[in-house]
């Protein structure tokens, strides 16, 4: 059995304030100060700007993220 895992990680701070205001986000500590943010089905939907390109090569990183988690 296999899993598929579409998430970004990054520093805590970073994607605390990424995720505020965003629904379904769930952060995990995952030690030494990052934390993973899965992209889940409704958080990509709810971030996407529409573009349906992906972003700086990552397949599953929603159009207009990068700007998100770069603020």
């Amino acid at each position: 059995m296999g899993y598929d895992l579409h998430a970004v990680i990054a520093e805590e701070d970073v994607l605390r304030t990424a995720a505020q205001g965003l629904p379904a986000t769930r952060l995990a500590s995952i030690g030494q100060g990052l934390s993973l943010m899965p992209v889940t089905g409704a958080l990509f939907d709810s971030v996407a700007d529409g573009s349906g390109t992906g972003v700086l090569g990552f397949w599953r990183l929603p159009g207009g993220f990068d700007k998100i988690l770069a603020d």
